[in-house]
């Protein structure tokens, strides 16, 4: 009988020790930030309708905080113009609240953001205590609060245990001009929020491999070919042309990116970075010599989900 019982157990242990190995492979495969050189910026939201931006930069070992003011009136190419405060209780509408606020946000700012962590309020403690608590909490509880793995939102958590902090308030905000007061609320000026970011949020990391881009907009949507584009400088990437359909040539429904062959090694970390943002793109190995760039986008109406 005691045999028995220690196959069993043998048995038990084997079990519980594929599972583990399964899980860490799993939670592995899903990071996003684990063991990436690249800045990753997420939104924390509240069931209150604040709304912060937060990137986590490993180059310079910081973390930008920006709260957004409330009363931010923002636009979007689907919804249209509404305040800051009511994108949780829009996007409850469709049941994924985190998932729109991020949308929304990446859309306005024209920066990419990755993630989502959604926490009971920021008001009362602040953003940098939220997102540290809401780290924690997403470890254990549910996974419908955040969109990071749980391998991620450890990283995270070391991370912000080592990193400094630097949180621009909306008075900054106001002196920079890329917020302006207008009646009971504040309005954005793109062009200024857009000078501003790019001196805040500019991956050096991928700068630094000096990729090359060029951005064909097949979407019929006019006007976001140089919004993706804004969107691909703000990622560290070199955009040297801008073009969209002419007479004649055909519409796309899915966007691709395309890629030499030659290139895909040379490439290999950069061009994940961009497939983990971008997962319902298509990658297309081609030749991209006529364009002069190493990575060729065709945007097609799907494009309009960045935003």
């Amino acid at each position: 009988m005691p045999m028995v019982l220690g196959s069993w157990k043998n048995v038990l242990v084997g079990i519980l020790v594929i599972l583990g190995i399964a899980m860490i492979y799993q939670e592995t495969r899903a990071s996003q930030v684990f063991q990436s050189k690249y800045r990753y910026s997420l939104v924390v939201g509240s069931e209150r309708g604040m709304v912060s931006y937060v990137s986590f930069d490993p180059e310079e070992k910081r973390i930008l905080i920006i709260p957004l003011p409330p009363d931010l009136k923002i636009r979007s190419r689907s919804v249209g113009e509404y305040s800051v405060s009511s994108l949780y209780k829009l996007g409850e509408y469709d049941g994924n609240p985190g998932g729109f606020i991020r949308t929304k946000v990446q859309g306005f700012m024209k920066v990419p953001i990755a993630g989502y962590l959604l926490v009971s309020e920021i008001e009362e403690q602040g953003t940098k205590k939220a997102l540290l608590s809401g780290l924690l909490k997403s470890l254990i509880f549910s996974k419908n609060r955040t969109s990071m793995s749980r391998l991620d939102a450890l990283t995270l958590l070391f991370a912000s245990q080592k990193y400094d902090y630097k949180e621009v308030d909306r008075e900054e905000l106001v002196r920079s001009g890329a917020i302006v007061k207008e009646g009971n609320g504040y309005i954005y000026r793109e062009e200024r929020l857009g000078e501003f970011l790019k001196t805040q949020v500019f991956d050096w990391a991928v700068g630094e491999e000096n990729v090359t881009v060029a951005i064909f907009n097949a979407s019929g949507e006019n006007g976001l070919g140089s919004d993706i584009a804004e969107f691909f400088t703000n990622m560290g990437f070199d955009v040297i042309s801008v073009r969209g359909v002419e007479n004649g040539e055909p519409l796309e429904d899915t966007t691709k990116i395309r890629i030499a062959e030659s290139d895909i090694e040379t490439h290999r970390d950069v061009l994940r970075q961009v497939s983990g943002l971008f997962d319902w793109w298509e990658i297309e190995i081609a030749e991209t010599e006529e364009y002069r760039a190493d990575l060729v986008i065709f945007l097609g109406k799907d494009a309009t989900n960045l935003f």
